[in-house]
């Protein structure tokens, strides 16, 4: 298995700047989640190292088909509606 790794921690500012190496993504409430893909093994962990392998299957099965034999990917799994709005963190269960 690969190195366990920490997620990135997104930072809060008052202002958007723009600098080389930066990337912006939009505040949504849902699951830090590092995919982490060795070969033919795909494991979602969610920020305290809980597995959501099961949990998002089709993020997993996409992970897998990704070029690479080894990666690591730190993202946000979130849920929306029809409308592509999210239904707020506080409406869903974890299991």
């Amino acid at each position: 298995m690969l190195s366990v790794y920490t997620p990135m921690t997104p930072t809060q500012v008052r202002e958007l700047f723009h600098r080389d190496g930066w990337v912006y993504e939009e505040k949504v409430d849902g699951w830090r989640i590092l995919a982490y893909k060795d070969k033919a093994r795909v494991r979602l962990l969610s920020r305290s190292g809980r597995d959501h392998t099961r949990r998002f299957p089709d993020i997993a099965e996409a992970v897998s088909k990704l070029a690479g034999r080894t990666l690591v990917l730190d993202g946000e799994v979130a849920i929306f509606d029809q409308k592509l709005r999210p239904p707020g963190f506080g409406t869903w269960s974890t299991p």
